[in-house]
C-alpha cells in the first residue's frame, strides 16, 4: 500500500477528527482510537535522525494526549511529521527535545477504534466468553491490536482459547486478518505450531493463512511455520502445512531450508528420517511447478 505523507498538524484537534471520516483508509484513527506507530526524531538544524528499531512500536491514544492528538486522523501506512515541546516527543527521544529545529516523523503500523479496543481490555481479564459473545453477536474487535502490537487471533492462539480462536476465524463484516504479523514478525500461525496446536494451525490454514509466512525480523532466524514444525520433530504439523503447499525449500536468513532444520533436529533418527522422506515427497510434487509445467 503507498504510503501518504501527512504534513506538520497545526490544526485543531476537532478539525483532524471531523477529516477523518472523509479519509481515504477504510479506519482512520478517529477520537479514543489506539495507535501503534515507529518513530524517527530528526534534528532540523543538522538533518541529523535518531531511529527506533524498525520492528519496535510505541502506542498512543488520538486525542489522549500531545502525540495522540497529531496523530488524529491518521492511517495505516500515513507518515506523521511533527515539531513541539516535551510532551508531544515520545519518551524514547525525550532527552533530546531541546534540539533546534527538531520533529518527529512517525510511521503508522495499526489503529484500533475504541470500540474495537473493548475487545482487548475483556482479553486482559481472561473473560473469554465475554469476547467471544462481542466478536459473535456485535462483530465488535474482530482485528483489535493491543499496545504490545498482537493482534486478539494471536492473543486467542498464545492463550489457547480455542472457542475464542475459532469465533474470531469463523467472523465475517470484518473477516480476521489471519496473516496478521507482531512486530517480532510472527503469525498466528507461527505460534499454533510453536505450541504444536494442531487443531488451531489446520483451521487457520483452512482460513487461508500463508504456510510461507517468514519471520520479517532483522536479528530472527527468518523461519517459516515449517521450519518450526520440522525443529520440533512434529510430523502431523509438518504433513499439515506441506499439504498447504509450505515450500520445503523456504530459506531462513542463514539459508537454511527445512531440510537443514529436520537434520539437525533434536529429536530421534526415525523422526528425522520420516520428516527427510516427507519433505522430499513435497519437493517432488512442487518440481513440475518449479520448473514452469509438468514435463
Amino acid at each position: 500500500m503507498a504510503r501518504r505523507s501527512v504534513v506538520s498538524r497545526t490544526v485543531a484537534l476537532a478539525s483532524l477528527l471531523a477529516a477523518a471520516g472523509a479519509s481515504g483508509c477504510a479506519r482512520p484513527a478517529t477520537f479514543g482510537a489506539h495507535v501503534l506507530y515507529n518513530a524517527t526524531f530528526v534534528h532540523g538544524a543538522h538533518g541529523e535522525a535518531r531511529h527506533l528499531p524498525p520492528f519496535t512500536l510505541l502506542h498512543a491514544v488520538a486525542g489522549g494526549d500531545a502525540i495522540g492528538a497529531r496523530l488524529a486522523g491518521a492511517c495505516v501506512g500515513d507518515v506523521v511529521a511533527w515539531s513541539g515541546g516535551d510532551e508531544a516527543v515520545p519518551e524514547p527521544f525525550r532527552h533530546m527535545s531541546h534540539w533546534s529545529g527538531a520533529k518527529v516523523e512517525a510511521t503508522v503500523a495499526a489503529v484500533t477504534s475504541a470500540e474495537d479496543y473493548e475487545l482487548i481490555a475483556l482479553l486482559k481479564n481472561r473473560s473469554y466468553d465475554l469476547a467471544s459473545k462481542m466478536i459473535n453477536e456485535d462483530r465488535v474487535g474482530t482485528n483489535a491490536v493491543d499496545e504490545h502490537g498482537a493482534s486478539a487471533l494471536v492473543i486467542a492462539v498464545q492463550t489457547r482459547q480455542k472457542v475464542l480462536a475459532a469465533s474470531l476465524l469463523n467472523a465475517y463484516n470484518p473477516s480476521v486478518d489471519v496473516d496478521f504479523a507482531t512486530p517480532s514478525g510472527y503469525t498466528a500461525l507461527h505460534f499454533a505450531v510453536g505450541a504444536g496446536d494442531r487443531a488451531v494451525a489446520k483451521a487457520l490454514l483452512r482460513r487461508g493463512a500463508n504456510p510461507n509466512a517468514r519471520i520479517a525480523q532483522p536479528d530472527s532466524g527468518g523461519w517459516g511455520p515449517l521450519h518450526f514444525a520440522c525443529r520440533f520433530g512434529n510430523l502431523d504439523l509438518a504433513q499439515d502445512l506441506l499439504d498447504f503447499d509450505a515450500d520445503p525449500m523456504l530459506l531462513g536468513h542463514a539459508g537454511e531450508s527445512a531440510f537443514q532444520v529436520a537434520e539437525d533436529a533434536a529429536v530421534d533418527y526415525t523422526t528425522r528420517k520420516k520428516l527427510a522422506a516427507m519433505l522430499n515427497a513435497a519437493l517432488d510434487k512442487r518440481a513440475p511447478e518449479a520448473l514452469g509445467g509438468e514435463l
